[in-house]
């Protein structure tokens, strides 16, 4: 238990210290998104997809590309440089309390109005999916905007 421990404050201490560390942790996470999505679409493919399975799996990989030309654009933008700065910090924060807000709204709405919508045909462990997918939506929507139009945000 011990050297698991070790092992993994290493890795923690790798990430604040190195850039490239970091990007590489990213990566690995995109890869493993990506090859859970291939394995549940390679699992349900042989019996036929339906429209709503497509989108299902449609949106994530959406996301995940996003988060892909995040991660590059952030890795050239650093030159060499740190990867977090005060401003990019406090856009981060600003972004996720928002999102935060908002994803209460939306979990709300999902719960009050899934019937009017048709989603309440939907199994309960897809209506959680459909409420993380737009919690993503409103982090990506919220960062977006705070990074680019919100003038209290210093820069």
């Amino acid at each position: 238990m011990l050297g698991l421990n070790n092992f993994l404050l290493e890795i923690l201490n790798m990430s604040k210290t190195s850039n490239n560390a970091r990007l590489l942790l990213g990566a690995v996470v995109i890869i493993f998104v990506v090859a859970t999505l291939s394995l549940y679409f390679f699992s349900i493919s042989p019996g036929g997809i339906e429209f709503g399975e497509g989108l299902i799996l449609i949106l994530p990989l959406i996301i995940l590309l996003g988060f892909g030309i995040f991660v590059i654009k952030r890795h050239k933008d650093a030159n060499g440089g740190p990867l977090e700065d005060e401003r990019t910090r406090n856009i981060m924060n600003v972004s996720m309390a928002r999102a935060y807000l908002f994803s209460i709204y939306w979990l709300l709405f999902l719960g009050f109005f899934s019937e009017d919508f048709g989603l309440a045909s939907l199994a309960a462990s897809s209506l959680i999916g459909v409420g993380i997918l737009g919690m993503a939506i409103l982090f990506g929507i919220c960062y977006i905007y705070t990074s680019r139009f919100d003038k209290s945000i210093e820069g």
